[in-house]
């Protein structure tokens, strides 16, 4: 029975394949991986991520969370990153989302400096960890706030959706209705309240 292998033993096998002339197809099925997972682990190996492949090395960072930091365009958010997954200052499983949230905050960013009219060789901001914290915290702050609107729409609706329940109950209010010629509802309330108006 073939021992186990450690991760960074892993790595370096499939960066041995792969300098061999493998193809990623190929190293996949020699080592079991899907290709998904050996094009990261050669992205990781031919961007020579030396502080992400020491931090796999001495147990500090699982590959999963290298490879999503290493799919950061940019060099300064991989650091970022990295920095604050080793301090534990983000999860592991919140390294997706905050890359995104960056990446978009930068192309973002470009656009309302170009629309503003501001010069294009303005300074960038540095990324730094505790910067990303800072967005990821902002970002989820920001989401929480859309779930709690959400929350006094969809119960304002209901409010609305029952009180025309109601009305429709009355023949006198349909009557009414009819005779100002007013036959229709929106779509979405119609439906809601299961008639055929409108």
């Amino acid at each position: 029975m073939a021992r186990h292998h450690s991760p960074i033993e892993l790595m370096r096998e499939i960066g041995t394949l792969r300098k061999r002339g493998y193809s990623i197809d190929a190293i996949a099925t020699k080592t079991d991986f899907s290709e998904e997972y050996v094009k990261a682990i050669c992205h990781l190996l031919d961007n020579g991520e030396e502080r992400l492949l020491t931090a796999i090395e001495r147990g500090v960072m699982p590959t999963s969370v290298a490879m999503e930091i290493v799919r950061a365009q940019d060099s300064e958010i991989q650091d970022a990153l990295a920095e604050a997954y080793e301090k534990k200052a983000i999860p592991g499983n919140q390294i997706l989302a905050i890359r995104r949230i960056i990446e978009l905050r930068n192309v973002k960013g470009k656009g309302m400096s170009s629309r503003a009219g501001r010069a294009p060789s303005a300074p960038k901001k540095r990324v730094t960890a505790d910067s990303l914290v800072r967005a990821y915290r902002k970002e989820t702050e920001r989401q929480k706030l859309l779930v709690k609107k959400a929350a006094v729409t969809q119960s304002r609706l209901l409010f609305v959706v029952n009180a025309l329940r109601r009305l429709f109950a009355d023949e006198h209010f349909v009557t009414l209705l009819r005779a100002e010629a007013l036959l229709t509802l929106p779509r979405p309330l119609a439906e809601r309240l299961g008639t055929t108006r409108g």
